[in-house]
């Protein structure tokens, strides 16, 4: 039985709403007559083409360190995300994302920079140079109070132009590690997706549901809630 509009999920019910928008411009273009419905087929035409998109594909190459090894961590109660080589958007949607879907105290990228910021200029410490450098862990572990670190790095794979050259298609991959204060690896994962960029700007709100969405049933399938991991019972 197909879900009802209601029990779509979020990415699912977008893609609903714009099919059905793009259906009713055709017909309600066809019943109207002359210069005026052509016009107006025109301009909403034009709107549909000039709107951006995200799309996220299934993840992969997804790993997770053993149980016990989670287990003899105990409990998580906190994480600092941070890109290593620049705040990414995708960065902080991830961040909210977090703080929405877990019950986790989540710092972002900007407490990360601000952490580190203050600590260099009391203590005269570098800022983090590269991905999974055990010292950048400790030290924002240490500055933030955090049980662990999510590593984030977003790579642009390919880029070409689509609809025309009305917009430019951008195939993307971010790469995910969470990594305890002492360096431990729990949990790496890669998420490919496309980001379409017309004129108008993406809609934040359907991205932050899409990506919650697309996470959490990434998370339970590949079992972290069970393995320490605080998902909230019904994130959405």
């Amino acid at each position: 039985m197909s879900p009802t509009v209601g029990h779509m999920s979020p990415p699912l019910l977008i893609r609903t709403k714009r099919l059905l928008l793009a259906l009713s411009v055709v017909a309600f273009g066809g019943l109207m007559q002359g210069c005026l419905g052509a016009a107006w087929l025109g301009a909403v035409g034009t709107d549909l083409v000039r709107s951006s998109d995200v799309e996220f594909q299934p993840f992969q190459n997804s790993w997770v360190a053993p149980s016990a090894t989670w287990h003899e961590r105990g409990s998580m109660t906190s994480v600092a995300v941070t890109p290593v080589e620049v705040n990414t958007a995708m960065a902080f949607r991830l961040t909210t994302v977090l703080q929405q879907a877990t019950d986790l105290h989540v710092f972002s990228p900007s407490d990360v920079t601000t952490g580190l910021q203050l600590q260099k200029k009391t203590e005269g410490t570098a800022s983090i140079s590269a991905q999974n450098d055990v010292t950048a862990v400790q030290r924002i572990t240490a500055t933030l109070g955090v049980d662990c670190v999510l590593f984030v790095r977003e790579v642009e794979e390919l880029s070409q132009e689509s609809f025309w050259g009305w917009k430019q298609r951008y195939s993307n991959r971010l790469y995910l590690e969470l990594v305890t204060a002492e360096g431990v690896h729990l949990w790496r994962d890669e998420l490919p997706f496309i980001v379409v960029k017309g004129t108008k700007a993406l809609e934040e709100e359907w991205v932050k549901q899409a990506l919650e969405t697309h996470l959490v049933a990434q998370l339970n399938k590949i079992g972290l809630a069970a393995l320490g991991l605080p998902l909230k019972q019904d994130p959405f």
